[in-house]
């Protein structure tokens, strides 16, 4: 039951993040290519969300890998969750994965991905330095999921 309202949860917020991105006038670097560029405040939205209403054990993870060319490394990040349910909202960025929304034990693509280190989440995290940071996204997001 938990995997099947992981991914009911995701595919709200990714609605959510999508809704948001078509009405905001103002969107950061991270979040102007949707989903390209976006799994790290993508992914800390999600966990803070799940975290908000009850989930235990939510943690970001980011991984590295060599382009398919070899010229260049790769980063991405996921959220994980209970240690063993991989949930990522923008792993259709990479050519190789179709799938808007993966909520899974397993993954060949995530698989693809070394190196892999466990970061927290915070509320922190989205009020960049730099740049507008992505509070106010992130409360218009949970405004949004509030009411549906």
């Amino acid at each position: 039951m938990e995997i099947e309202l992981l991914k009911k949860k995701a595919f709200d917020v990714r609605k959510a993040i999508e809704d948001q991105l078509a009405i905001s006038t103002n969107i950061d670097r991270e979040l102007i290519n949707f989903p390209s560029g976006s799994c790290e405040v993508s992914s800390e939205i999600l966990g803070l969300y799940l975290k908000s209403i009850g989930f235990k054990n939510v943690v970001k993870c980011r991984g590295s890998r060599l382009s398919s060319d070899e010229t260049y490394t790769q980063f991405h990040l996921w959220l994980l969750v209970d240690e063993s349910i991989i949930v990522d909202i923008t792993a259709d960025q990479f050519e190789e994965c179709s799938e808007r929304v993966l909520v899974v034990n397993r993954s060949k693509f995530h698989n693809t991905f070394s190196d892999i280190q466990q970061r927290e989440l915070s509320y922190e995290n989205l009020c960049a330095p730099i740049g507008k940071g992505y509070k106010d996204f992130y409360k218009a997001v949970i405004a949004q999921l509030g009411s549906t």
